[in-house]
């Protein structure tokens, strides 16, 4: 009898517990929620925050119009002028009609929620901006790689500067998406405390960054990661291939962020007070893992020093 108490009867009963705490832990806080936005009415243009996405998204469109133009002009540069390795450029083009187009669509998508008059729907729909512009300027550094490698200005460690550069830059862009997700739960759901979640994401973006610095860098003692580096063989990609997968992987997620935005704006203004509290951690956890696989992608597809730069600096004069 004590054994089958002690097998079966208290972890079903701990179960049931769980169960019943979680469902009316919910429950309370669906009714607190309820209590608090029943006094936010519509139009609600987000006065009451202390961040504003309806206000930030208008401002957003100059500032993508500008880096627009800058990925314009990259892109005349290599139209006009016969660069000295065609495969440097059709990489570099590749990436900078990707970021061009990102960028667009951006600012496209920044001006419909500039016109929103609900404010938590422009807070679920913005979450997904910040990861198509992360990954649209690290497309854009990445392709300036590729071109100093097409116009041979790869030399006197020039491209080895720049390569630390992104890396500072996968890294910065990484910790700000962690922020970024951790920021729009708590503007989302300001009566709960989402502790646990900021840790999980923080150590999520960790893990991501972690993985990627031990497989860029080479050899390691961890077993397991030179099982998952045996796996991906990615030594045995050409350059190519991985600027290839670096583009398609940024229009795989602005296409999916752009359904997701037009999902969220379709949804009733009345439906979002409360927001639904599934809708918004999907939400989180979404636009913060899917651009943390194209960054930790797009380390891959950084431009090597050319063959003609390495003679270069290895060469004595005589």
């Amino acid at each position: 009898m004590k054994r089958i108490l002690v097998r079966y009867v208290t972890p079903l009963v701990v179960a049931v517990g769980l169960i019943i705490g979680g469902i009316s832990g919910f429950f309370s806080l669906r009714s607190a929620a309820k209590r608090e936005w029943r006094t936010n009415p519509i139009p609600d243009l987000c006065r009451s925050f202390d961040w504003n996405p309806i206000t930030a998204a208008g401002n957003w469109v100059p500032f993508l119009g500008v880096l627009a133009g800058f990925v314009f002009a990259g892109i005349i540069v290599i139209l006009s002028e016969r660069p000295g390795q065609g495969t440097a450029a059709t990489n570099a083009l590749k990436l900078l009609f990707t970021a061009f187009f990102s960028l667009v669509v951006t600012a496209y998508l920044s001006t419909i929620i500039s016109g929103e008059q609900t404010c938590p729907r422009a807070n679920t729909a913005q979450a997904f901006l910040g990861g198509i512009l992360a990954i649209a300027i690290i497309a854009m550094i990445v392709a300036l790689s590729w071109l100093l490698v097409a116009y041979q200005r790869d030399n006197h460690g020039t491209l080895a500067f720049l390569r630390r550069l992104i890396y500072f830059s996968l890294f910065l862009a990484a910790v700000m998406l962690d922020v970024s997700s951790a920021g729009y739960l708590t503007a989302s759901y300001r009566i709960s405390d989402h502790t646990v979640a900021n840790i999980a994401m923080a150590l999520v973006t960790l893990a991501a960054i972690v993985l990627v610095a031990v497989l860029v860098r080479g050899k390691s003692r961890v077993r397991w990661l030179e099982w998952v580096k045996s796996r991906i063989r990615w030594r045995d990609r050409e350059p190519s291939w991985w600027v290839d997968a670096v583009a398609w992987s940024i229009l795989a997620y602005l296409a999916t962020a752009s359904v997701g935005i037009g999902v969220v704006l379709s949804i009733s203004p009345r439906a979002w007070y409360p927001p639904p509290l599934w809708l918004i951690y999907l939400t989180a956890w979404a636009v913060l893992i899917a651009p943390l696989i194209v960054l930790a992608i797009s380390v891959m597809a950084i431009a090597q020093e050319s063959p003609t730069a390495s003679s270069t600096q290895t060469s004595k004069p005589s």
